[in-house]
């Protein structure tokens, strides 16, 4: 397990590299309602390392997988991102490319990071930021590594990864974005 969220329903949805939970096969994220194992879907195709909710309740999943399952033998082709509305998977924007291990919403903004060059061909070295409508690039992004790690404070994002560079200077694996570009 890589990944938990829990919904303000007590909903438990879980991430990561397992193939199935419970004696269900969930092909990486499931969810549990403390009775028993649900299926999202088919799943997705590679490992879930983060979970969030966005506002209006859909679960974004991020990870290193090309495609989520919708079930008998379909797919949609999300890249390492992919929406869960409730019964079925999407693509947020468009079809991503890359690995992304972490993610945090505050209100309607969604960041996301991970190993990552662009996205929906806006250039987002290391993060992206989703305003509900569009992709946007943080400063001059995160490079030379990968952001594993972010969390939000008032106005600032803070980083964490094995990256060395960020924002065009020198960042020893920890990085703070105070929203200028």
């Amino acid at each position: 397990v890589l990944a938990l969220q829990v919904r303000s329903d007590l909903q438990l949805f879980v991430g990561g590299t397992f193939m199935s939970m419970g004696g269900v096969k969930v092909n990486h994220i499931a969810r549990y309602d403390w009775r028993e194992v649900h299926k999202l879907g088919n799943g997705v195709d590679g490992a879930v390392h983060a979970l969030v909710q966005l506002q209006g309740g859909d679960l974004l999943a991020a990870g290193v997988f090309t495609k989520a399952f919708l079930g008998k033998g379909s797919a949609v082709a999300t890249g390492g991102l992919a929406v869960w509305d409730g019964s079925v998977w999407s693509p947020l924007g468009c079809t991503m490319s890359g690995s992304y291990f972490a993610a945090a919403v505050n209100g309607s903004l969604l960041y996301v990071a991970g190993r990552i060059k662009d996205t929906c061909g806006i250039p987002t070295d290391g993060i992206a930021l989703w305003d509900s409508h569009r992709w946007r690039t943080l400063g001059s992004g995160i490079t030379k590594g990968a952001v594993h790690a972010i969390t939000l404070h008032h106005d600032f994002v803070y980083a964490g990864g094995s990256f060395v560079e960020a924002g065009g200077r020198e960042a020893s694996r920890v990085a703070r974005w105070d929203g200028a570009d």
